[in-house]
């Protein structure tokens, strides 16, 4: 028998000696190291490409709200909206309102509805404060749409709003219309 001490030192010696000939059959061996006078390369291209789409968005929409009024028959009241339209850098676009939900509606003559109710208010929508250009939804022929080019960043348009007069005084009540928005691109 072995006492502890020799047993431990022959297996010291053992590993020692299995690690130091490994080590040394590395840094001799010529297939694992890479000699640099014989070394040799070889090369390519790698090719990256990203395609950008033209792209258009409505980014937000503030709504044409009148104030509260009691005889229409007497006045044009007025207000405003703005559209926010946000397209691709060079991105040539126009935008378009449709006549709305109305009954017999139509670009010229919208109507808002009453709600509970079928008596409606005629109205029109304007792309110049004094009312004189209305925005529609007709892009060929007589354009009656807003146009622009984007620029990456949001692009602000206000809608002019004005209730068109004279017109029978309607009952009390709240009116509105939902009229689409159509960005062409």
């Amino acid at each position: 028998m072995f006492s502890k001490s020799v047993l431990a030192k022959g297996l010291w010696g053992r590993n020692c000696l299995g690690l130091s000939a490994f080590a040394l059959a590395l840094t001799a061996s010529p297939y694992l190291a890479v000699n640099n006078a014989n070394a040799a390369t070889a090369t390519s291209t790698l090719g990256v490409s990203l395609t950008v789409l033209a792209g258009c968005e409505i980014t937000s929409v503030g709504d044409v709200e009148f104030a509260d009024t009691d005889l229409i028959a007497e006045s044009e009241p007025t207000a405003t909206g703005t559209i926010q339209v946000k397209c691709s850098d060079g991105q040539a676009y126009s935008v378009g309102l449709g006549a709305g939900t109305g009954a017999d509606a139509s670009v010229t003559e919208r109507k808002m509805t009453r709600a509970g109710g079928e008596e409606t208010i005629s109205y029109s929508l304007y792309r110049d404060a004094s009312h004189t250009q209305v925005w529609g939804d007709t892009i060929e022929g007589t354009p009656n749409v807003v146009t622009g080019t984007g620029t990456g960043e949001a692009q602000s348009y206000t809608v002019y709003g004005k209730v068109i007069a004279p017109q029978s005084p309607p009952a009390a009540g709240t009116y509105s219309d939902s009229v689409a928005i159509t960005v062409t691109y």
